[in-house]
């Protein structure tokens, strides 16, 4: 597992893992001075990029147990299972939710994410965001199947996500007064207030020499 992606307060990272195998993962939170196990507040996690390769078999998958609820658009691509009794009402209330959302489209780099807080509609129709509760860890496999030549395939995961949470304004989108420039790293920046106002001049853009 690394790093791949950071903005203000939202952290993406991918799994790498070959094809036609599967991986347990239990993702857990502990106290840092302590070491004991620690319930956040309720949080959401959040998968994207579910999608496969050419073959026409291959598939990839991702089961999570521990959920209270999930949100995937009108127009996901996504094929949902239910694992054992976890989408009943009293399998959500109680906070053990799980299922399996499998691809079932042909994917590439256009609908890979490039930050979670801004998802165009292919990649929101591709993801998948969870809701935790009152959980100190939960557990998640991965699984590829089916594909006609070996290779690795990326995982990409984070907390929040425009999915479930607005996008917020950005200086992309921010005309930057005559003499300044926008700031190279514009699309990571967030607005005062939405839209981007006056009050963004040097969040967004720096004076021209």
């Amino acid at each position: 597992m690394e790093e791949f992606f950071t903005t203000d307060c939202t952290v993406v990272l991918v799994i790498n893992m070959a094809c036609d195998g599967s991986v347990d993962l239990l993702f857990s939170f502990t106290d840092q001075a302590t070491g004991e196990a620690a319930v956040p507040p309720p949080f959401l996690f959040t998968w994207f990029d579910s999608d496969h390769g050419m073959a026409h078999e291959s598939r990839e998958a991702i089961t999570v147990h521990g959920f209270s609820s999930y949100h995937i658009t009108d127009m996901s691509s996504l094929d949902i299972t239910e694992v054992g009794e976890g989408l009943s009402e009293l399998a959500l209330a109680e906070g053990e939710g799980g299922a399996t959302f499998t691809s079932t489209m042909r994917g590439g780099k256009v609908d890979n994410p490039v930050s979670p807080l801004t998802l165009t509609r292919l990649q929101a129709d591709r993801t998948v965001s969870l809701l935790f509760s009152g959980k100190s860890s939960f557990s998640v496999t991965l699984t590829e199947t089916g594909y006609a030549n070996p290779q690795g395939r990326n995982f990409y995961f984070s907390g929040t996500s425009a999915l479930v949470c607005p996008d917020d304004a950005r200086c992309t989108s921010f005309t930057c007064p005559d003499n300044f420039t926008r700031r190279m790293d514009a699309e990571f920046r967030i607005c005062a207030g939405k839209p981007c106002g006056d009050t963004d001049i040097d969040n967004c853009c720096y004076a021209d020499a």
